[in-house]
This record gives structure tokens, sequence and C-alpha cells, in this order.
């Protein structure tokens, strides 16, 4: 018999608030014609990456994009603004947190995300404290889909792989998921999340 899931586990850019990168760049820089370029250009590994992986924080982030020629200080100030300004609760996304718990199921975060970030969801979003926990990149130097932010999870959090759900956005973070026995699935909406939970899990939310 498989055994029953006891842990939800959730993605938090686009999975609980918006990820956006095209809108960041058009609120950012305006509907130019260098739209393409930019949104590489400040999401790259050369700069992002480190972020997510808290090599470096935001302020050095800043300074690196400046440095490079990308934008000026002021744009990179406002960058990071529009950032945290972006990350708005995706509709039914913290119900569905709730009703999960309710049901008694343990929810934990696992996200590539950054030092600042995280500091600010505390501060500003009630939803924080809904989480028993959070693995987050920048904290352990692993982003997803590599093995050791997984085992990270599930060694920190004493989980079984086969009890436990994952939601992501993207589908190689799902499938990195898989590869260590965890369920997972790519996340689209919360209602259709819901419908997932009953269908293939027998997960029922009340």
């Amino acid at each position: 018999m498989t055994p029953a899931i006891r842990t939800i586990v959730f993605d938090i850019g686009n999975v609980v608030v918006r990820w956006d990168p095209d809108w960041i760049i058009r609120q950012t820089f305006g509907d130019g014609p260098d739209h393409d370029g930019l949104r590489a250009g400040v999401f790259s590994r050369d700069i992002w990456l480190p972020l997510n992986l808290g090599q470096i924080s935001v302020e050095e982030a800043k300074v690196s994009y400046v440095q490079s020629g990308l934008m000026q200080n002021a744009d990179a100030d406002r960058l990071f603004d529009v950032v945290l300004e972006s990350m708005s609760p995706l509709p039914g996304s913290v119900e569905l947190m709730h009703e999960a718990l309710g049901a008694g199921y343990r929810i934990l975060a696992l996200s590539d995300n950054v030092h600042e970030f995280v500091a600010h969801y505390k501060a500003h979003h009630s939803w924080w404290p809904l989480f028993e926990g959070a693995v987050i990149s920048a904290e352990i130097g692993e982003v997803k889909p590599n093995p050791g932010i997984y085992q990270h999870l599930l060694s920190t959090w004493s989980l079984h792989p086969a009890e436990t759900l994952f939601m992501d956005d993207v589908a190689a973070n799902v499938a990195g998921a898989h590869a260590m026995g965890m369920h997972a699935f790519q996340f689209t909406t919360a209602d259709d999340a819901r419908t997932r939970f009953a269908r293939d899990y027998g997960i029922t939310l009340g």
C-alpha cells in the first residue's frame, strides 16, 4: 500500500506569491526595445544565481549591476523595490495553506530565494508563520533542482519521501523532487492543486 501523504511542501515564487520577471523588467525600465536583454542581464547566472545562493547580498548585487553597465544606481534601487512590490499572494494559495493545516498536514517551504526577500516575507506577510519551517537556497548554498537541497529538506525535517508532496511551478524542480522519491507536481493554480490533491493523492481539504 502506498504511504499516505503527511507533509505538503510549497515552493514560494509562483506558488504562494507572484513571480513575474517580465513585469518586473517593464515596471523598472519601461517597455523599451532592450526588454529581453535587460531580463537576461538582471536574472543572469552571473549575478542572480549568486544572490539565490547567498553568496552576495542585494546591495552587492546592485553594485554588480551598475559596474556591469546594465543600469544606473537609481535603476538598481528601483529594481529591488519593484521585486518586493510584485510579490503579492496568488489567488487562493494562502487559503490552500490554511486548509492543509486545518486538515492535519504539516506544511513546509522549499524555495530558491534571497536573504532579504525572506526577511521581507517574515516582516510583512501574515502567511509566513503558517510554515512549520523552510529550506531557503540562500541559507544553505544549494538551488533546485540539485539533489542536495531536497536532501537537506528531507533530513532537516525528518521526512519520508513517499509521505511528502512538493509543488513547484518549474518542471525541472518537480523532476528533481521525483528523483529523490518524493511526490511532486507542477503548480498552476490553487484550484488545480486542490483537484490534484483529491484525485491523485487522496488528500481532502475541508
